[in-house]
């Protein structure tokens, strides 16, 4: 999609069918699935014509003016299509250049008032002693890019293939898309993917692939593909937004640990039931959840050999604070605030991965040492990525460890012998380490800048 020239954006597209006549009685309708949008042309469309909210704001990113149309009255139809609407225009706002008419309701927006999206002190400049980035980290050209959200790996190359069969022109379309794997991938089923690959989806070779997970990523590279490892912006942006000057807060850590996790895997159930049994709760900041709502069905992580059903009931709570990506607030961030150490349960413990989210960017953005239970060699690779880790603090051997029970075992050895150390150390070493965290700090703000650039699809590791 090229550049539009403009977008009437509001609720309803009823009402906004109406009301953009009033101004450009040529406008069209403009959903996530139009295509060839004409530069002289004029839209208009609201969130709601849109699947994810990723697409409507990278669509709102390539028109050169928007007018902001909100229902008479100020009466939407419901206060979240709202709130992302003038949340959006406030990021486009402070990192583009395009116009705005009609946007100056900054403050009614909860959503706008928790962002504190501070331009100057977001992307100002960067102090230099964090080098390691300058090598590794780019911004690629996402050339009409296709996200591809769906987490099983069959499934994914049966949509990039789809994709690519639908196109009439076989012979350009390598050099003009690409694909975003954004979401963790899965598996549940064991084929032989370099044979398929090589004998069945052969046809993506040349087309640029952005994934988020190490193990897939080297599936693809084996085979020549023209793969990226890749960290979606989102996951980035949304909290250096919230937060955008290293401080220790030193005044605020009340506990040793910070361990939370609601999703339904065995390590986070493993990792929990060890903090409950050792009676080290009283020490950490934690939520958790046994899980009986059904979206949590699925578990990929699986190596305990037991099912879901066979858990054990453990103490549970919940934070105040959304802890997806966009609608993250200063509230979401205070268990790590007020923690020494971050145990920190990625999405992906045990058969493939690497695969990052918004964890670790939290204790990077607020100055943490951290503890990775996450897949085998994580912490080699956020090395790549420019981060530095603890082995003075914390025993990091479990990052070589494959074995999953071992790995997990040696993590909650760590946990147990980290727990017997008073607190007043850990910060103590946080303010000897400054110099190391503010370094990390400085990896993430710069990637979150890149990821602006990027129109907030995303980073590549080179």
């Amino acid at each position: 999609m090229t550049h539009i020239k403009t977008i009437f954006l509001g609720d309803t597209t009823e009402y906004l069918a109406t009301a953009a006549m009033i101004h450009d009685h040529s406008a069209q309708l403009l959903t996530q699935d139009s295509k060839d949008c004409e530069k002289t042309q004029t839209y208009y469309t609201s969130i709601g014509e849109f699947s994810d909210e990723k697409s409507f704001l990278a669509t709102l990113l390539k028109c050169n003016k928007i007018y902001y149309l909100p229902p008479p009255d100020n009466n939407w139809t419901n206060a979240s299509t709202k709130d992302f609407t003038e949340y959006f225009l406030y990021i486009i706002l402070n990192v583009s250049d395009i116009e705005i008419v009609g946007f100056d309701q900054l403050t009614t927006s909860k959503t706008i008032k928790d962002a504190h999206f501070e331009k100057n002190r977001i992307f100002g400049n960067l102090n230099q002693s964090a080098k390691s980035y300058e090598h590794n980290i780019f911004v690629p050209d996402f050339k009409n890019p296709f996200i591809i959200e769906n987490s099983e790996f069959s499934k994914i190359l049966d949509k990039m293939y789809d994709i690519y069969h639908e196109n009439d022109d076989y012979s350009t379309i390598s050099s003009d898309i690409c694909f975003l794997i954004t979401e963790n991938c899965e598996s549940q089923k064991q084929w032989d993917w370099d044979f398929l690959l090589l004998n069945v989806y052969h046809c993506l070779k040349d087309i640029a692939i952005f994934i988020n997970d190490d193990y897939y990523y080297n599936i693809f590279k084996r085979n020549k593909f023209n793969v990226w490892k890749y960290w979606p912006s989102e996951d980035i942006s949304s909290i250096f937004n919230i937060n955008s000057d290293f401080d220790l807060r030193l005044n605020k850590i009340d506990k040793t640990f910070c361990r939370l996790s609601n999703s339904r895997h065995d390590h986070n159930y493993y990792i929990h039931k060890f903090l409950v049994q050792k009676q080290l709760l009283e020490i950490t900041n934690w939520s958790y959840n046994n899980n009986f709502d059904s979206q949590y069905y699925y578990n990929f992580n699986r190596f305990l050999n037991l099912r879901e059903s066979k858990y054990e009931t453990l103490p549970q709570k919940t934070y105040p604070g959304d802890s997806f990506s966009i609608n993250m607030s200063l509230t979401s961030l205070q268990p790590h605030i007020k923690s020494a150490i971050t145990i920190n349960c990625e999405t992906v413990f045990h058969g493939h991965g690497p695969y990052y989210s918004e964890k670790l960017i939290k204790c990077v953005n607020l100055a943490r040492p951290f503890i990775e239970v996450s897949s085998p060699h994580t912490l080699k690779d956020l090395r790549r990525w420019g981060f530095e880790s603890f082995p003075d603090l914390i025993d990091e051997s479990y990052d070589d460890i494959e074995d999953p029970h071992k790995r997990i075992e040696h993590v909650c050895n760590e946990i147990d012998r980290l727990s017997k150390i008073p607190l007043q150390h850990f910060k103590d070493y946080i303010k000897k380490n400054e110099e190391k965290l503010h370094h990390n700090f400085l990896v993430g703000q710069k990637m979150a800048q890149s990821a602006a650039e990027a129109d907030w699809h995303g980073l590549t590791l080179s």
